[in-house]
């Protein structure tokens, strides 16, 4: 197995932080500090050695899973409905591509299944996201739905996730008829990646093993009644981090999918869930108009990371109850 060895002398994940850009950065607690923060799998599939960690401290996960339920109670209160988007960890879905030698921790292996149980009781819409990808995977085994050497997934992954979420959403929401229609998207197309990030945190000399991938993407239309989703007055909103940027494509599929305008607010992972959902909250497109329903964008290890953590959330950490009072007071239900 090739990973590096925790030692505090090295790069600590704050410092990560402050060096990745725009890149996520998918973090739990508490803090690990590593010399090379990357798992080297087989094939050439790199994985964040944060995603996984043998140390989860049973209470932050209960009252993480408490705010987050109280918020979308809030919200239920101020005629908001949430779903929630559970991102599994890239290490979960592409397991089989993870060093031979390598065993996740027995709290890791349980993360994601007791996520979707702890907040259950939210009524929050949402789904076995990783259970929904091995089955894609199953069924497609040679279409990959994550990047080998970077942190995100494919726009395949991201269409796919939307689409299902879209199918839940029909089932489970309750939507007016959009008065506008959803983006229309082009036909599939290729790109190429500028950017690894995961590769980018290796030695100069391993960098050039992981070359940019060409994949399949396809684009919102940018003109006509189905244009840019800037253009429209959505009652649906993606709320997110850097997984929901344009460039997978995630809203323009769920636009397109409920046949209705998706708005898109998203920050990189250095800033917490929370923080992204109150500066939406008190953005101008939020007070020009409420939507209806609200994607609230969550990795499956900030289930188990505090959201005072400064370690972690570094300037948008806060305390739960300054979170959820906050929320209160812009929604008018305190």
């Amino acid at each position: 197995m090739t990973i590096a060895k925790p030692n505090s002398n090295k790069i600590s994940r704050r410092q990560l932080l402050g060096g990745m850009g725009t890149s996520a950065v998918l973090l739990s607690s508490p803090p690990v500090e590593a010399a090379v923060p990357v798992v080297i799998g087989k094939n050439g599939w790199l994985f964040p050695i944060w995603d996984d960690s043998a140390y989860i401290d049973a209470r932050i996960t209960e009252q993480v899973a408490m705010t987050i339920n109280a918020a979308i109670a809030a919200f239920r209160m101020a005629n908001i409905q949430i779903a929630i988007c559970l991102l599994a960890a890239k290490s979960r879905v592409y397991a089989d591509f993870l060093p031979s030698d390598y065993k996740k921790s027995a709290p890791v292996e349980k993360r994601y299944a007791e996520g979707l149980k702890n907040l259950g009781p939210s009524g929050a819409i949402m789904f076995d996201q990783a259970a929904f990808m091995q089955a894609c995977r199953k069924v497609a085994p040679e279409e990959d739905l994550f990047f080998k050497a970077d942190t995100h997934w494919l726009p395949v992954g991201a269409a796919s996730a939307a689409a299902e979420m879209a199918n839940q959403i029909k089932q489970h929401a309750h939507l007016p008829p959009s008065s506008q229609p959803g983006v229309t998207l082009s036909p599939p197309q290729y790109a190429v990646q500028d950017h690894n990030d995961l590769a980018a945190l290796l030695p100069p000399a391993e960098r050039a093993k992981y070359p940019y991938e060409k994949y399949l993407t396809r684009i919102p239309v940018t003109s006509g009644a189905a244009g840019l989703l800037d253009d429209d007055a959505p009652d649906v909103v993606v709320v997110g981090n850097s997984f929901m940027q344009p460039a997978y494509g995630y809203a323009a599929t769920l636009s397109a999918e409920l046949n209705r305008p998706v708005g898109l607010a998203w920050r990189v992972h250095q800033f917490s869930p929370y923080w992204n959902m109150l500066d939406y909250l008190k953005s101008p497109a939020f007070v020009r108009q409420r939507p209806k329903l609200i994607v609230w964008t969550f990795h499956e290890g900030d289930l188990s990371t505090a959201l005072e953590s400064p370690e972690v959330w570094t300037d948008t950490a806060m305390p739960a109850a300054d979170f959820l009072t906050k929320l209160r007071s812009i929604l008018g239900t305190s």
